[in-house]
């Protein structure tokens, strides 16, 4: 082999040192990269735990991806890898209420659910997504509102009770005058039909003039 000369020598001696400037230069920016990456990973994971509610990511079979910590206690262990309906719900196959097949066609699908696990309410979010490595996902956003259903069924059951009473109360005959149309009450005390009915229900009056009367009473305003 012949030996190379000083030039040629100097020449791969400076190529060397181009090559490791480069590989440092890489490294740096890398390291850089990585530095951001991990940022971003902490604001997002930072926002994820901080959200007051449940939040979980699973595949086109059912395989759970991903669970928030409030989830994953919920849930009492990490059901990564296992089937949403179990996880979710102590479900031994899909969920009749599964909407995933509407998710993965691309649709945004929102729904109130109770759950067979612990008997409470949930409104969920459900949004496709895809990786990009070209799998599709399934992310659900669930906020517990057991407390807001009680309180809806609360108040149907009060305005149940009111229109019972309301109908009890106005039901049957009622004694009125046919000329000044006063109402005679249980104590045989004849009182204005807005008295009446102000003293038997929550209902309250306001006042107007009827076309009919407007027109007989203020002609001119016509």
């Amino acid at each position: 082999m012949q030996d190379k000369t000083k030039e040629e020598l100097e020449i791969e001696l400076r190529e060397l040192h181009q090559g490791l400037k480069r590989a440092e230069e890489l490294e740096i920016s890398n390291k850089k990269v990585m530095e951001e990456l991990q940022k971003v990973s902490a604001k997002y994971k930072a926002i994820v735990d901080v959200f007051d509610g449940l939040i979980y990511i699973c595949s086109e079979n059912f395989d759970v991806e991903f669970m928030n910590e409030k989830f994953l206690k919920r849930t009492g262990y990490n059901p990564v890898g296992r089937k949403c309906y179990r996880a979710l719900h102590g479900l031994n196959s899909i969920c009749s209420w599964c909407v995933n097949e509407r998710v993965f066609q691309g649709e945004k699908v929102s729904w109130e659910v109770l759950s067979p696990k612990d008997n409470r309410w949930y409104y969920v979010i459900n949004t496709p997504f895809c990786h990009p490595n070209g799998n599709r996902y399934k992310m659900s956003v669930i906020q517990d509102i057991t407390d807001r259903k009680i309180e809806e069924a609360e108040r149907e059951q009060i305005q149940e009770q009111l229109q019972h009473v309301l109908t009890k109360v106005l039901s049957g005959y009622l004694p009125i005058c046919a000329s000044c149309k006063k109402i005679r009450d249980g104590n045989k005390n004849w009182v204005e039909i807005e008295s009446y009915v102000r003293s038997h229900t929550d209902a309250q009056f306001s006042h107007g003039i009827c076309p009919d009367c407007k027109e007989k009473l203020y002609p001119e305003l016509k």
